[in-house]
């Protein structure tokens, strides 16, 4: 996988990816069976050159203005909080807003994993025909104000965020970020608690 645009972000090992850079947990096949006119898959031939890459290539097959949400495989909304993001911009100075989550580590919940509230979980996006995100670290669509965590926590906007939950989930990440004893803190960590 590449990481041109993640700094702390390592190569993977061959045995975690494939040539073309598809996904080898099932999602790739998952993709293939959808028969629904409202999704696109999109897919290159050589892997991505990064996330800000992939994230592009989706927004330039967008014709109307509206929002997008920015979200990673390990991110959930609940359908009432998408609601209230569909319209969270609405006639709003700001184009974009930022979030706080609940982590979780294996069964257990950290709470409020807040890194830098200046621009950590900036997920939510007014979208014009041709923006490009110009970074994904941090997620950068156009410049300008953001609604503060503040105010989106107020709202009860805050998402979960499963980022360690499994075995698969910690040995890729292990790998990704270059942590060698992520996998032993990890164990170690929920054994304790």
């Amino acid at each position: 996988m590449p990481v041109a645009d993640t700094s702390w972000c390592h190569e993977l090992p061959a045995h975690l990816q494939t040539a073309t850079g598809l996904s080898i947990d099932g999602t790739t096949e998952f993709l293939d069976q959808l028969q629904d006119p409202r999704i696109t898959v999109i897919r290159q031939s050589t892997p991505w050159p990064g996330k800000t890459a992939m994230c592009n290539a989706g927004l330039a097959t967008i014709s109307t203005s509206g929002y997008v949400l920015q979200l990673d495989v390990d991110e959930f909304w609940t359908p009432s909080q998408l609601l209230q993001l569909s319209t969270l911009l609405d006639g709003r100075s700001e184009v974009a807003a930022r979030f706080a989550c609940r982590y979780f580590l294996g069964n257990l919940t950290k709470k409020l994993y807040q890194l830098n509230e200046t621009w950590t979980w900036a997920r939510l996006f007014k979208f014009f025909p041709g923006n490009k995100f110009s970074s994904h670290e941090p997620p950068v669509l156009q410049q300008g104000p953001a609604i503060s965590v503040q105010e989106t926590k107020s709202l009860g906007l805050i998402f979960d965020h499963y980022g360690y939950c499994t075995t698969s989930q910690v040995e890729f990440k292990t790998h990704y970020y270059g942590v060698s004893n992520l996998h032993q803190q990890w164990a170690k960590f929920n054994q304790e608690a």
